[in-house]
């Protein structure tokens, strides 16, 4: 855990250090936990690796200075740098500490078991490492991402929703005509694709003629059109607006 004045706290399992936190910074600003090791970024850009160190994971490479973000895999560990560059490092099997050559401008990373994730600056998803389960095989299609995670053998990917174009008024009509003298006319408006969820509220005006017209109609959700009364002599729908 990292406190809000940036000490790092731990606890648990300490059979081989992962707990051990050094006592020479209060600057964190991430940590991360792996198998039995744990990481911290400090303010600074550098990074911190204590607790077992198999396969080289407390070794932190000269190139991971300048990181602004930190996670941890079972006995890997990934950095994303200031320059939207990402470094890996620790236990290489599967390929997960095998950073694809050409990664840039990425926003995020995650550590899973045996593989690794990068989210970049246009919402796409990279994985490498461990393909045992499908974790890094990115479902066709998956774009707009905001989030990601890593599990042990599993990815996760927050998209944005995809929302279709708003409908539009396609027609706005009465009948029948409004008959001389007066009377109450049926109006209908029509839009050119179903009212999305919640519905459209659509706003009616009869300014500058003789009669009245709601203030507003709704097409329900679903709907393409909906109905409305207009009590008048000679007066004519003058404009429908969502």
């Amino acid at each position: 855990a990292r406190t809000q004045d940036g000490r790092v706290v731990a606890w648990g399992d300490n059979s081989r250090g992962a707990c051990n936190v050094p006592s020479n910074f209060t600057d964190a600003r991430d940590v991360a936990a792996g198998s039995d090791f744990t990481l911290a970024l400090l303010q600074t850009g550098t990074v911190l690796a204590w607790g077992a160190n198999s396969y080289g994971v407390c070794n932190v490479p000269a190139s991971a200075t300048g990181a602004v973000r930190v996670d941890a895999g079972y006995y890997h560990a990934v950095a994303l740098k200031d320059d939207g560059t990402v470094v890996a490092w620790g236990y290489n099997n599967k390929g997960q500490a095998s950073v694809p050559a050409n990664l840039g401008n990425v926003i995020a990373i995650a550590a899973g078991g045996y593989h690794s994730m990068a989210l970049r600056s246009d919402g796409s998803v990279v994985a490498w490492g461990s393909n045992d389960e499908g974790q890094t095989a990115i479902p066709s299609g998956l774009s707009g991402v905001t989030a990601i995670s890593a599990g042990g053998f599993h990815s996760l990917a927050l998209a944005a929703p995809v929302r279709p174009p708003a409908p539009s008024i396609s027609s706005v009509n009465l009948a029948p005509n409004p008959a001389a003298g007066g009377g109450a006319v049926l109006g209908t408006v029509t839009l050119n694709a179903p009212a999305p969820v919640g519905g459209v509220s659509i706003g009616l005006d009869a300014a500058g003629f003789y009669g009245s017209v709601p203030a507003f109609v709704v097409v329900a959700e679903g709907q393409s059109s909906a109905q409305f009364v207009v009590n008048t002599s000679t007066t004519v729908l003058q404009e429908g607006t969502i």
